[in-house]
């Protein structure tokens, strides 16, 4: 486990500091877990006249755009409502990483690209089984264990400098989503747990978390999940049919509020993203609808 501290800057504070803690399975990053664990102190007194119930889906103009498509905006309006009720102290965020917290493609065009994209070869071949809607979803496990195991071996022996590492991320800070930041000012500033998987590449073949087992199973029995056990509602965010089940195995969970985000074959994937997600954004570059429902909190 290792733990780093980040300035973060407030319109109401300067300078806090925030502790993010990383955990890793026998040293190595394999889990790619990213826990953000607040230790700012922000007294909220919410009462019920702060509460501003929804009427209708409507009233989040955010979520009438072209680009959004809804499973069930009755079933979706109670669960705003839900998590509106409840308040941020009892939220959660889940959040898949690569096309989810990063666009699916840059202002030039450009993909942007995954943990270790260079891969082509192995790409080429389980790319079209992960994206295939017409294949389910225990078709694919064996497949996607199968990617991932065989490109950990590609990285057995493999020596480079960490600055390195870090010279890459600052490079490639524009390929978040815009309103990414503000998603995590604000969940930083309510002390609101956000937990991002990541199917990324470890260090070593080791347990593999891939698209399709991704879910609470991976975080049982870690400080993470004493954490947020209590912690009823959730927003779900994945780019891939297989991160809708991030949630599954949490038990205690009223409201889950699952946004998906397509941009790869977009009418060949839209209805099974609607039977497994209940907001899709069609090659949305934001976060404006996350932001829009944290904002009624």
């Amino acid at each position: 486990m290792i733990n780093a501290q980040i300035e973060v800057n407030d319109n109401n504070k300067t300078n806090e500091t925030a502790e993010i803690t990383l955990c890793r399975s026998n040293r190595n990053y394999e889990h790619r877990t990213i826990i953000a664990s607040m230790s700012l102190e922000h007294n909220f007194d919410r009462t019920f006249s702060d509460m501003k119930l929804l009427s209708s889906i409507q009233d989040i103009p955010e979520l009438n755009k072209d680009t959004v498509h809804l499973r069930n905006e009755q079933e979706l309006l109670d669960k705003l409502n839900k998590l509106i009720k409840d308040g941020h102290s009892n939220l959660q965020i889940v959040t898949d990483f690569d096309h989810t917290l990063t666009r699916h493609s840059l202002a030039n065009g450009n993909t942007v690209l995954t943990s270790f994209d260079e891969d082509n070869r192995l790409a080429g071949i389980y790319k079209p089984i992960e994206c295939d809607p017409t294949m389910n979803v225990q078709d694919k496990i064996q497949h996607m264990v199968d990617w991932y195991v065989a490109a950990h071996g590609l990285l057995k022996g493999i020596k480079f400098p960490r600055h390195e590492l870090m010279d890459v991320a600052h490079q490639m800070s524009e390929s978040f989503r815009e309103g990414v930041q503000d998603l995590m000012s604000w969940s930083e500033k309510e002390q609101v747990p956000v937990l991002v998987f990541s199917a990324g590449l470890g260090e070593s073949v080791g347990e593999v978390i891939h698209t399709y087992n991704k879910n609470e199973a991976a975080i049982k029995n870690t400080e993470y999940y004493e954490m947020v056990k209590e912690r009823s509602n959730v927003i779900l965010m994945g780019d891939n049919i297989g991160d809708a089940g991030m949630a599954e195995g949490m038990e205690h969970c009223d409201a889950v509020i699952k946004v998906g985000f397509l941009g790869r074959n977009t009418a060949g994937n839209l209805e099974n993203y609607k039977n497994k997600f209940d907001i899709v954004l069609i090659n949305d570059p934001t976060m404006d609808i996350p932001n829009a429902i944290l904002k009624l909190l």
